[in-house]
């Protein structure tokens, strides 16, 4: 029978499910010798991905799946699939409850299943079943990862914070599950732990425009934990990310979208627009459009990170805020309840004329005359000191 005519990758090789690496080798050696690529090129190349898949055990495990009952399996994950694609989770674990009657020990079912879950806020049912397929394979990376997103749903930051370090620990190149981590650090307010987190990952290489995530995420801890001098140097390292002209324009690309998603409220921007500017240098007129929009957006009633603060407002910004804050203006009166007091006091010593006046003069007038008196104040702290002596010789 010429290889062509086989379609069935076991029936291919002449090997069974259940066939040890080892003998798909030696089938597949054998078969190479009786199809050589030189004669038979169209099988040579069936023969090739047929060993290909079948010695790969993830790949395999999908193409079982795929060939269970003639493709029953493969219909109704694709039915499940697509009701999950259209957040209709209800009636995709109708269907996955349906095949678990005939595959129940499948982990592709059960995981699908604990996401519909996870979906639906039904956390106790997901956390039910992946639990059972953490202990069947505790180093299963969907299963951890999903437990790890169970837990942040559920605001129990600490145990999140447990599965994502796992994950680490199983995939240590996998930014993603660095980016989670020091959120739920975040969440936690551990913000110093949290710039750790992402920084181990910073330092398994050179810093490239693919750490940019990395760094964006650090831009913003550092301005909500409000370490001025750590958020400086975030700015400049985004800045040398790049090296070469696509790479400034990959970065450049990013920001923009960050920005795009931002409310021109968000207390970091105006420093991302000024970044922004600052990288493109003039380079490339879009980016230029794009800044005279952007900047045209920036709030000029509101004081955002890095601005310098007026000198009537205090001096620190709230670290665990992002909005920025209003202008408040100084218009120069005094309290209310001073000026009632002061009338009271100046109708004793004087008249209740001169009394309601001094309070309304003080109301309207309080700045000036605070400043006045600061002037003079001395003067006359002297005058009264040496009066009072004088008085008593």
């Amino acid at each position: 029978m010429q290889a062509t005519t086989v379609t069935n990758f076991y029936d291919l090789l002449e090997v069974n499910r259940t066939s040890t690496q080892a003998e798909i080798k030696r089938a597949y050696f054998k078969k190479i010798r009786q199809f050589p690529n030189e004669t038979h090129p169209e099988e040579f190349q069936q023969i090739s991905k047929a060993y290909k898949v079948l010695m790969d055990a993830d790949a395999k495990a999908s193409y079982d799946r795929e060939i269970m009952d003639n493709g029953a399996y493969s219909r109704l994950m694709q039915q499940a699939l697509d009701s999950m694609g259209n957040e209709n989770y209800n009636s995709a674990i109708y269907t996955l409850e349906e095949m678990l009657k005939q595959y129940p020990n499948d982990q592709t079912v059960r995981k699908n299943m604990a996401l519909c879950y996870l979906n639906l806020d039904r956390y106790e049912e997901s956390k039910r079943i992946l639990y059972l397929l953490e202990n069947e394979n505790p180093n299963d990376e969907d299963t951890l990862y999903l437990l790890a997103q169970v837990f942040q749903s559920q605001k129990v930051y600490q145990q999140a914070v447990h599965y994502y370090e796992r994950l680490i620990v199983l995939a240590p190149g996998e930014s993603n599950y660095y980016l989670r981590l020091s959120s739920a650090y975040c969440q936690l307010n551990n913000y110093d732990q949290a710039c750790r987190v992402l920084e181990e990952k910073l330092k398994q290489g050179k810093e490239s425009v693919h750490d940019y995530p990395l760094l964006e995420e650090l831009f913003f801890i550092t301005m909500i934990a409000d370490n001025q001098m750590y958020h400086q140097k975030v700015i400049t390292r985004i800045k040398k990310l790049y090296s070469n002209s696509t790479e400034k324009k990959q970065l450049l690309g990013m920001l923009i979208e960050l920005c795009d998603n931002l409310s021109n409220e968000n207390n970091g921007y105006k420093e991302l627009v000024r970044l922004v500017r600052d990288i493109n240098n003039n380079e490339f007129y879009d980016v230029n459009d794009w800044l005279g929009s952007a900047e045209s957006r920036v709030r000029q009633d509101l004081i955002y990170y890095g601005d310098p603060k007026p000198t009537n407002q205090g001096t620190s910004y709230p670290s665990n805020s992002t909005s920025s804050q209003p202008v408040t203006e100084d218009d120069g009166r005094g309290s209310v309840g001073f000026s009632i007091l002061l009338g009271i006091v100046l109708s004793f010593i004087a008249t209740p004329i001169v009394g309601i006046i001094a309070g309304f003069v003080w109301y309207f007038k309080a700045r000036a005359i605070k400043n006045l008196l600061s002037g003079i104040g001395c003067l006359v702290a002297i005058i009264v000191v040496v009066g009072f002596i004088l008085s008593n010789l």
